[in-house]
């Protein structure tokens, strides 16, 4: 009789223990282990371009070519800024010097004077770069600025033609320069070198507004430039 009493004490004890347990709150949960953010990756840092081209100019007025000659290569100066995303600003200036002997009764007199014709071909271009394995290509649009002189030993003519240019390049990578360190500045140098082949226009009197010299002309050019 005591043991069935004991037995039945230690199973009333183990019943009301195990339903303390169920009652019980859970405990916090740990938290499973997150991994560390990846590191933002900065973007590309905007480049600024300065080169230099050799473009030829195949103009439209006859009277130049009557005078002098029809088209004429020279040197020109340009320097590319980002604006945002892939569009740039370009400002471009170049020089043109011919020289020729003063015509008198169509044919060249003894002693006849040296006549000198100078162009100055200034321009604004706003641009679109689309980026391709291996290439960029280029394409520019804006405002331009001619300004012209013509000296004799006596005389002198000038003068300006306000029109816009429109061109189209490719830019392709060279090896001119070795793989750039982690920082670029235009104290450690260019980051790369790319050569450029450029083909455009630039408009003067467009519809036949204006009068005087036309100095329109198609531009072809080849050049370097450099990305700091």
């Amino acid at each position: 009789m005591r043991l069935d009493l004991l037995a039945l004490a230690l199973a009333s004890g183990l019943l009301l223990a195990r339903t303390a347990n169920a009652q019980e709150p859970p405990g916090p949960e740990t938290p499973p282990p997150t991994a560390a953010p990846a590191p933002v990756k900065p973007g590309p840092t905007p480049e600024i371009m300065v080169g230099g081209r050799f473009v030829g100019e195949v103009w439209e007025d006859s009277s130049i070519s009557l005078v002098y000659r029809t088209n004429r290569a020279a040197a020109t100066g340009t320097a590319i800024t980002p604006l945002f995303g892939p569009f740039e600003m370009a400002v471009e200036a170049g020089y043109v010097s011919m020289s020729a002997q003063a015509l008198q009764s169509n044919t060249l007199a003894e002693g006849s004077e040296t006549v000198r014709f100078q162009i100055i071909p200034l321009s604004l271009l706003v641009g679109y770069r689309l980026s391709r394995p291996g290439f960029d290509l280029a394409l520019g649009l804006g405002p331009a600025l001619t300004v012209w002189n013509e000296v004799t030993s006596d005389t002198a003519l000038a003068g300006n033609k306000i029109g816009f240019a429109m061109t189209t390049a490719i830019r392709i990578p060279t090896r001119f320069v070795p793989p750039p360190p982690i920082r670029h500045d235009m104290q450690t140098g260019p980051r790369r070198v790319d050569l450029e082949l450029s083909l455009g226009r630039r408009q003067h009197q467009t519809f036949g507004l204006g009068s005087g010299l036309n100095l329109s002309a198609w531009r072809a050019g080849v050049g370097l430039l450099a990305s700091f």
